[in-house]
């Protein structure tokens, strides 16, 4: 017996020691494994330091634990982190692993760190699993089949989380901090009581300029009543706490076999001081809440239910009553007083159309200024009928007496008297005279300054209301040195607001001067002192907007550019802005342009300009175009003026600047002197032909004709005098910053020094010797090819019609041999000349037709799209002052003239590329044809 025991108790040890082991024997491979396995299935790189499996952190329950686990983005989230814990356990129950009913009694995890992102273009950083590359074989549907094994879960706990929402599409930022998170319950079992507990704080909310919340605390409790088997919940004692306004919950929630999912909760306000309610107004607005003194009584109910399934959603009626009302701050003598709220809300979700809105009294006392708004919606999807009203003044001066104003300085008078009261119909109808729609709003002698303003800004603005337009009399606005006057109607905008209509306006926009760098927020004014460039980024037209905007700038600075006498029509359609015949005079030389600018299709924005420029500085051109430093980087060592024609289309990423593969257009750059400093691809021709170098490297008299296409700018060959000598430049050049340039010169013999023109004399003396008369000539015909990068580009010389060479003696010595040894070469020759140039001459004859047929087919289609627009824009005019049916038809048929116009113009530019490329491949065959032959 004595030995059994013994026995026994070695196998004991053994397996003790066993479960010690293994999870270390084999660790290596099991994180090796893992980690291969986890990255293989996902778009993003997953680290994780350690694989824990211990029998002891949990006896006698088996523990599963993962160390600093990293999930990282890739490709534009390289630089973000999705995930990121530092552990994460689950707690299994070792004996139920070899039953049906595996009870994992825990599942923690801790200091969990999430960071969502969305990015400008929509695109997720969570969505990161691997779509399958290959069709998975149809398998039977086993999910209604019974395995009889079952999971159940008990604990599941987060602590110490942190959350990060960002949405670059909305502007949108939201934060949460020491997250804690504990849900309880048998989630295995058909019925179990689940609590459930979440606490945060702090939270934070950010949305465009405004803090909705800022350090917010909040919480939740919960003890549901869970029939999991039957998918019923019932909600006991549920409190929902966010900052000092607390709702309580109770009800049922149903999960239908159908899909439906039945609702009845009911809540309502836990505190009834006013306080709990202002805890929810945005940060900016509420300073130093916690010192606030309130007073009054509130009242919050209502109730949710109903059912959701596809479109149709729970219903939800809600009463907020707020009465006799006050609040104050203790440092500040004045108060907010008789505040008095009645809101009922009904919102239908079988019903929209049932759907109400009653503000039946919001008034408030500011500093002794009374204040009182009211309004009323029915009908909201039918005939949006509407009924209320504001009337008050502000003194703003007497703001600062009840609102702590922060490093602020706010004076002025707010005064409002206006009615609203009505129907859509009434304006479809055009029964102006039963829709109330009167009042005005004035703003005197406004005054603001806080330092997030680079100066103070003061204006006056009158405005008038009636159903047909809001006239804005007046705007005139001043920050610091800079101003802004404007004025014009605003028609349409009662069915804007109430429907889907298109609202329209006619303005007068000036200024006498406008500093735009006072407006860049300080670290993008550094960055444009740093780099001369602001980052932008990509601004979303409106829809259903319709201006026109008559513009006049005397004087602006943006960025580095001195803009002056601007002068031009803005018009904002379609999700497009047009600019026509905008002018303007450019640091010293003048600017033209007009062209459109589209973000119809979000995912594709671009610009198609037309552009004049007359006498501009190179360094000033480099400023105002950042993209001639892409294309043509050369330019940055240039030095003189430019004249410039171009025609371009792009498309636009996010930051304004365009799709480089996606840039077509053709234009031409004129100048009468450049000057070049330092050039190294000059440079490097002249070091490869033995001429003196300079400093400074003049072109004299240019005219050059260029093509951009995919990317690239192609130069059509164009004659140019340079330090004495005759030239002809042809090739291309990328973004990419690689270039492809021929450049014939007729070098003058004195050019090449003393030396070289004795070996000259010597080599003409000895082919005479041999009966071979050769004519040195007073000038070298010399090819080079500039190739490669832009930073080191390779040099290939060739004189005459020879072989490539890097001296004028070698090359002499050549043309004697080739002289003697192959005279009766030459009438080939001659023959093989000919047809090279006979063949330069047919590409370039191509080249020319093909882009003539490209620019008339722009042209073409700049005028199909402009003559749309002036038909579109006369059947709108016509239709104005008529019913609402007839604008509605003409509304339709513009848009209609405008599509049709934009589909014509799109396959007529189609069509002239094809043709384009027709001749120019008819070309290349034909040249080719003539190398066979010859």
């Amino acid at each position: 017996m004595k030995k059994l025991l013994k026995i026994l108790s070695i196998l004991v040890v053994v397996l003790i020691a066993l479960l010690i082991a293994i999870p270390y024997l084999f660790k290596d491979d099991i994180i090796k494994q893992t980690e291969s396995f986890i990255n293989e299935n996902v778009n993003a790189r997953v680290e994780f330091e350690d694989v824990r499996f211990s029998m002891f952190k949990r006896f006698p329950d088996l523990n599963v634990g993962m160390n600093n686990m990293i999930v990282s983005g890739i490709g534009q989230f390289e630089s973000d982190t999705l995930v990121r814990f530092e552990s994460f356990d689950a707690e299994v129950d070792l004996f139920s692993v070899f039953g049906k009913n595996i009870a994992v009694e825990g599942v923690y995890l801790i200091q969990p760190r999430v960071h969502a992102k969305v990015a400008a273009d929509s695109s997720v950083n969570w969505d990161i699993t691997k779509p399958s590359g290959e069709v998975e074989e149809e398998l039977p549907d086993t999910a209604a089949a019974t395995t009889g094994y079952r999971v159940d879960l008990k604990t599941f706990r987060v602590e110490q989380g942190r959350v990060i929402y960002e949405d670059n599409t909305t502007n949108m930022r939201a934060s949460l901090k020491n997250l804690d998170f504990e849900l309880q319950g048998d989630l295995g079992a058909d019925s179990s009581a689940m609590n459930l507990a979440l606490s945060v704080e702090p939270v934070d909310f950010k949305m465009g300029a405004i803090q909705y919340l800022n350090q917010a605390d909040a919480q939740f409790e919960a003890v549901i009543g869970a029939n999991l088997a039957e998918g019923r919940y019932h909600l006991h004692d549920n409190r929902f706490t966010l900052n000092g306004l607390s709702l309580d919950f109770d009800g049922l929630v149903e999960m239908l076999e159908n899909g439906r999912i039945n609702t009845d909760i009911a809540f309502t306000a836990d505190k009834t001081d006013f306080k709990s309610l202002l805890s929810l107004v945005p940060a900016i607005y509420m300073r130093d809440f916690r010192e606030l003194e309130t007073s009054g009584q509130l009242s919050l109910h209502g109730n949710v239910s109903g059912y959701y399934k596809d479109s149709i959603l729970p219903s939800v009626d809600m009463n907020l009553q707020v009465e006799n009302a006050m609040f104050s701050y203790p440092d500040l003598p004045r108060k907010a007083k008789n505040i008095a709220i009645s809101l009922q809300t009904f919102f239908d979700g079988k019903q929209p159309d049932n759907t109400k809105v009653n503000l039946e009294r919001f008034h408030i006392e500011l500093a002794g200024s009374p204040f009182d708004a009211s309004f009323h919606l029915m009908t909201p999807v039918s005939d949006p009928t509407v009924d209320g009203k504001i009337d008050g003044q502000i003194v703003l001066d007497n703001l600062a007496d009840v609102v702590p104003m922060e490093n602020s300085d706010l004076r002025g008078t707010v005064t409002s008297d206006l009615r609203l009261k009505g129907s859509l119909s009434m304006i479809e109808r055009e029964r102006y005279d039963a829709f109330q729609a009167e009042g005005t709003m004035n703003l005197k002698d406004f005054y603001f300054d806080t330092r997030d303003l680079p100066a103070p800004m003061t204006m006056n603005a009158d405005m008038v209301f009636t159903p047909q337009y809001l006239n804005i009399k007046q705007l005139d606005a001043k920050i610091g040195e800079s101003d802004l006057h404007f004025s014009g109607n605003l028609s349409n905008y009662l069915h804007y607001m109430l429907k889907d209509g298109v609202i329209r306006g006619d303005f007068k926009l000036s200024s006498n001067y406008l500093n735009t760098n006072r407006f860049l927020a300080e670290d993008e004014v550094k960055e444009v002192s740093d780099t001369g460039e602001v980052e932008l980024s990509l601004f979303k037209v409106p829809e259903r907007v319709d201006f026109k905007v008559a513009s006049s700038f005397e004087h602006i600075l943006y960025d580095k550019m001195d803009i002056r006498n601007a002068r031009g029509t803005i018009l904002v359609r379609g999700q497009k802005i047009y600019l026509d015949d905008f002018d303007m005079d450019l640091f010293d030389g003048q600017l033209a342009a007009s062209g459109e600018y589209s973000t119809r299709d979000t995912t594709r924005p671009y610009v198609n300009f037309n552009l004049g420029v007359q006498d501009l500085q190179i360094e000033n051109a480099l400023q105002t175009f950042r993209i001639i430093d892409t294309i043509a980087p050369i330019i940055k060592r240039a030095k003189g003026d430019i004249s410039m024609d171009l025609e371009y289309t792009s498309d636009l990423q996010h930051n304004m600047y365009p799709v480089m593969e996606s840039i077509t257009g053709f234009g031409e750059l004129r100048s009468e002197k450049i000057r070049l400093q330092g050039s190294r691809s000059f440079g490097k021709v002249l070091s490869a032909l033995k001429l003196t170098k300079s400093e400074e490297q003049s072109f004299e008299n240019i005219r050059i004709n260029f093509i951009l296409r995919e990317g690239k700018l192609i130069v059509k060959p164009f004659d140019v005098r340079f330090a004495g000598m005759d030239m002809t430049i042809s090739g291309s050049q990328s973004y990419k910053k690689t270039m492809d340039y021929l450049i014939d010169m007729e070098i003058p013999r004195s050019a090449f020094g003393g030396a070289a023109n004795q070996a000259f004399d010597n080599l003409v003396s000895v082919a005479a010797s041999k009966g071979l008369d050769i004519d040195p000539g007073e000038t070298v015909n010399v090819k080079a090819n500039l190739k490669g990068e832009f930073s080191d580009p390779d040099v290939g010389l060739s004189f005459g019609k020879g072989s490539d060479s890097t001296s004028v003696k070698e090359q002499v010595k050549q043309t004697v041999k080739e002289t003697i040894d192959k005279k009766k070469e030459k009438a080939e020759e001659q023959v093989q000349e000919s047809a090279a140039q006979k063949a330069e001459e047919i590409i370039a004859s191509a080249e020319k037709k093909a882009e003539k047929i490209r620019a008339e087919a722009r042209k073409a289609a700049q005028k199909i799209q402009q003559e749309a627009d002036k038909k579109a824009e006369r059947i709108l005019e016509e239709a104005e002052g008529k019913n609402f049916l007839v604008r509605q038809a003409a509304e339709k048929s513009a848009e209609k003239v405008r599509q049709e116009a934009d589909k014509r113009a799109e396959q007529l530019i189609n069509e002239a590329d094809k043709k384009a490329e027709n001749i120019i491949q008819q070309a290349r065959e034909k040249v080719e044809k003539i190398k066979k032959e010859n």
